[in-house]
Formats: C-alpha cells, structure tokens, sequence
C-alpha cells in the first residue's frame, strides 16, 4: 500500500483483519497486528474480536486468554 502512496488507516487495517481471520491466517494477522502498533495505529475492539475468534476457533485459548488481558491491561492504563 505505501509503495503506492497510500497510507493504511484503522479502516483499512480492520478489513485485512478481519479477511485474515476469516481466512486462518494467524501469522498475517500477528504481523499486521505488530506493524499497526509500530506504526502508531491501535487495534479497536472489533479487531482484538475478531483475533480473539480467530484464535477460539483455531483453538488457541492460551493465545485468545493472553490477547484478553493484553487488550485489559492497554485500555485501562
């Protein structure tokens, strides 16, 4: 996107995300999760939703119960 001059924004983000997660593919999901925080973009609430699914169904609860109080501990500090 940027090669192209375009600047991803939350909506942009949420989309691949969410196409992501519906797709099972965790390690695009994690690494766009990453590059959005290194970039200064914050995952809302529907994102962190839709990881946390992905991981349910993936039946990665360890995974899914960490992102939870991961998603607690930002948004209460």
């Amino acid at each position: 996107m940027e090669e192209e001059g375009f600047e991803p924004n939350l909506v942009m983000y949420n989309t691949l995300f969410n196409n992501y997660c519906k797709k099972k593919r965790l390690e695009d999901v994690f690494y766009l999760y990453k590059i959005m925080y290194t970039r200064g973009v914050m995952p809302n609430l529907i994102m962190h939703m839709a990881l946390m699914n992905g991981l349910c169904e993936e039946r990665k609860m360890k995974e899914a119960y960490q992102l939870f109080h991961q998603m607690v501990h930002r948004w209460i500090d």
